[in-house]
């Protein structure tokens, strides 16, 4: 057997991997589902192992993810419907420690709290830059469970406050601070993380090292465990947002009456966002900058019409993948991020909100002087 002809089984058998993880619950099933590789978002449904292994092999097994959920978000807005948050994904993310002993360590507690907490080993993948967890649970539809159904999105950030308590608060902020039933994206075992590639001029793969590619480090020991043993602990934590979030706003009312033209002068501008607007930027936070923080500024507080909403938006993305290539479809990032805000009327991230969000943009925003 050929080296690629070993990796093209190798992914072949890491379709049907995450895939047993996939479609328990009686409202989901395994088929259709969506599928993405390098630079490809919103392919065409996956209709079966074998047709996504084709159109896998035509990506040269880049990037290779299979959707957690069948469901968006748009849906279940549309709908009024609310899913079990049945698929737990964690992401711990290399960079984030200043050592491998210290990367290594959060694994391990990581791997201890699911033993002690919910009782099960979940999956365990090297996914090219870190650690992902997976792990199929019993969970109910916290909108419809009566000391939740108060809260807002309540069975969605119920994946949110999983993530950051059975990591101590180290999975990665990025992800675990966005995450939604439409972005828990799985990588699939074989495959490869295209930024551990390297490609000549033409675009052809020169070189792949051995941590490009993502493996199975432990195995989904079978065991779907139930997640009422944390129902008091996110009970206490969706409260404690909400006061946070309230103290957010006071202060940001604060901030803008003291410190309006500063932040935000008469003619409804916001000084850090207009300069971020004629920069881009290289990292994952590009799509994390349309619906956080350039939707809302340029709907809500510039009060632009949407298609000038839009192409301010792709204009920036242009410059973008002009530095770095976009692997998104940047006409559906913005139409989501648009229809949200329309939808919300969310204002754009704070400063103090995006330190904690994304730590990682607001150290660059600050570094290059974007952000003062």
């Amino acid at each position: 057997m050929s080296y690629d002809a070993a990796r093209e089984k190798n992914v072949e058998d890491g379709i049907k991997f995450i895939m047993s993880h996939l479609g328990l619950d009686v409202c989901e099933s395994a088929w259709p589902r969506e599928i993405a590789t390098r630079g490809l978002w919103k392919l065409p449904l996956g209709r079966d192992e074998q047709d996504v292994l084709v159109r896998y092999k035509i990506a040269n097994l880049l990037d290779c993810r299979i959707k957690a959920y069948q469901y968006t978000d748009d849906y279940l807005h549309r709908t009024n419907d609310a899913v079990s948050p049945s698929v737990l994904f964690i992401d711990i993310d290399r960079k984030d420690f200043k050592t491998t002993e210290e990367f290594e360590s959060c694994v391990d507690r990581t791997c201890t709290n699911f033993k002690e907490m919910l009782g099960c080993q979940p999956t365990q993948l090297w996914s090219g830059n870190g650690t992902h967890f997976i792990c199929p649970q019993y969970a109910p539809i916290f909108e419809k469970h009566k000391a939740f159904s108060g809260f807002k999105q309540p069975s969605r950030r119920f994946l949110q406050f999983e993530g950051q308590f059975l990591t101590g608060g180290m999975a990665d902020h990025s992800h675990s601070c966005t995450v939604s039933f439409n972005n828990c994206w799985l990588r699939v075992p074989g495959s490869l993380n295209s930024k551990y590639i390297k490609f000549n001029d033409k675009g052809e793969i020169t070189d792949i090292p051995y941590e490009a590619e993502v493996r199975i480090i432990k195995r989904w020991d079978g065991n779907r465990p139930s997640v009422e043993p944390l129902l008091t602990q996110y009970y206490i934590w969706l409260h404690a947002a909400e006061v946070n979030d309230i103290n957010e706003r006071i202060e940001r009312a604060r901030h803008s009456r003291h410190h309006h033209t500063k932040e935000c002068n008469i003619t409804n501008r916001i000084g850090w966002i207009d300069k971020l607007l004629d920069k881009p930027i290289l990292n994952d936070s590009r799509k994390y900058c349309i619906w956080r923080v350039f939707a809302p500024y340029l709907i809500n507080i510039r009060g632009l019409p949407r298609e000038n909403a839009f192409n301010k938006i792709s204009s920036w993305l242009d410059g973008c993948d002009s530095v770095c290539r976009l692997n998104f479809n940047v006409r559906d990032k913005i139409n989501y991020g648009l229809n949200k805000v329309e939808q919300v009327k969310y204002l754009p991230v704070s400063r103090v909100k995006l330190e904690r969000e994304n730590p990682e943009l607001y150290k660059q925003l600050r570094k290059e002087g974007i952000m003062c």
